[in-house]
């Protein structure tokens, strides 16, 4: 018998001289039930052991397992019917007859075939295809490969030279890649890949329709009976996927009540305000929110930070326009009340944040002045109070001042979404990598988070 720690140390364990028997029944229960008893770093072994049992199991699958020696999460796929299984630690897949895959860490190559895939949101993941490249984050999606092209007006399919990729998007943000070119697709839309480069094919359906046009039989394509069938596929792919993300975030939340301070929870988001939050902060006289860098060079994300938020160089550019916009509305906003406090040449040198500050300590009469305005702006963002409309002389420098500074990071989030979707938009803003901090005024009192 291997005992564990055989395993775990790897003590000259001829493991390709190891034939695993078929298991017993309810083994794949009794190990996962296992898992959710076991430590941390013991985790990564059951897992294995649950995966090799399964396979043992699934007569149509034929799997490759890498040696002890190999990266974590490694193997190779060939599928003969239908199959569902997770690999590379955040990836649950369907893999339709026919699919070759490998995968090793967060890269997947997929050979050919068609493979819905749903990753969990994190780091960089990505599959690779002979037609192109297909980057995500946390999103579901599906990838189909083919060399073979139908022939005009026939059933009959003939092989190509070059291998051609569809991609269809049902939840989050993926970004394809041809050489040095890259596209986005949004949730709802499809393209696709060959030795052209990548390109958007417009709602995922239509296109998938049409790549089985070019690829399939003519008949077999447009039959209405196939359209039908994918209809309701793609509506139970997304019911699926909608569901395993609600389960997710039920988890978090769970995690989050339970979770003491020092739990391992995200600090920012306790600046992600709610109505309910505005009304008790108004019911204080406080104020708190997010703010985002403002400069006249708009922030871009480092490689390093890039790799932390799971992004690519592609998305550093939209965080670098949405940055640069953000900048040109508030100076809009902030400049005007700078000049007439101070004078032009000042307000230039001082910029936004500098105007802003400045602008809080010139335009006060007194602590009273201070705690009068936060209460009324906490008030607007509550609902007690209507917010006033832009530049409106009537509304007190402080109270305006404080109004732009509440809601740049709303501001940004909503730039971002048109990109990145709100899910990951959110995500994004509130990551401690994004070049933000947080500001808490009760009596003028502030406490950065983070500031680059």
């Amino acid at each position: 018998m291997i005992e564990d720690d055989d395993l775990l140390r790897g003590d000259r364990l001829d493991l390709e001289a190891w034939q695993p028997g078929l298991p017993p029944p309810g083994f794949v229960d009794t190990v996962m039930a296992r898992v959710e008893r076991e430590p941390q770093q013991r985790r990564k072994l059951w897992l294995r052991l649950g995966a090799v049992s399964l396979v043992a199991s699934a007569a149509a699958v034929a799997m490759l397992v890498g040696r002890r020696d190999a990266p974590p999460w490694r193997g190779e796929l060939a599928a003969k019917e239908r199959t569902e299984m997770a690999i590379a630690g955040r990836a649950w897949i369907v893999i339709e007859p026919g699919t070759h895959l490998r995968w090793e860490g967060k890269s997947v190559t997929q050979d050919d075939g068609d493979v819905f895939y749903r990753v969990d949101p994190g780091g960089p993941f990505r599959v690779r295809t002979p037609a192109g490249d297909v980057a995500v984050r946390g999103t579901c999606f599906r990838v189909k490969v083919t060399k073979e092209r139908a022939l005009p007006g026939r059933d009959a399919r003939v092989a190509t030279p070059e291998a051609m990729a569809f991609v269809g998007v049902y939840e989050g943000r993926v970004t394809l890649t041809h050489g040095a070119t890259s596209i986005g697709l949004a949730a709802g839309e499809g393209g696709e890949l060959d030795g052209a480069g990548p390109r958007r094919t417009g709602d995922l359906e239509q296109g998938m329709h049409a790549f089985d046009l070019r690829t399939l039989g003519s008949a077999e394509a447009s039959s209405g009976g196939l359209s039908d069938v994918r209809k309701y596929a793609l509506q139970l792919e997304t019911l699926e996927g909608e569901k395993a993300l609600l389960e997710e975030r039920l988890a978090t939340a769970t995690q989050r009540l339970a979770a003491t301070s020092d739990g391992g929870i995200n600090p920012n988001l306790a600046f992600d305000l709610s109505a309910d939050d505005w009304k008790e902060l108004a019911r204080s006289g406080s104020l708190k929110f997010r703010m985002p860098c403002l400069s006249q060079k708009p922030w871009s994300p480092s490689p390093e930070e890039r790799d932390e938020l799971g992004l690519s160089p592609n998305d550093g550019k939209v965080i670098e326009e949405a940055y640069r916009n953000l900048y040109e509305r508030v100076w809009g906003e902030i400049r005007p009340l700078c000049v007439s406090a101070l004078n032009a040449e000042v307000a230039d040198k001082l910029g936004p944040m500098g105007c802003g500050n400045a602008l809080l300590s010139v335009a006060s009469s007194g602590p009273h002045a201070h705690a009068e305005a936060r209460l009324h702006v906490a008030e607007m963002r509550a609902g007690f109070r209507p917010l006033p409309s832009a530049g409106d002389a009537r509304v007190p420098v402080l109270e305006r001042v404080l109004l732009s500074f509440t809601g740049r990071l709303s501001d940004l989030e909503t730039d971002l979404a048109r990109s990145f979707g709100p899910q990951e938009a959110r995500r994004l803003v509130y990551s401690d990598a994004f070049c933000a901090w947080n500001e808490s005024w009760a009596e003028t009192r502030k406490s950065p988070s983070r500031g680059h």
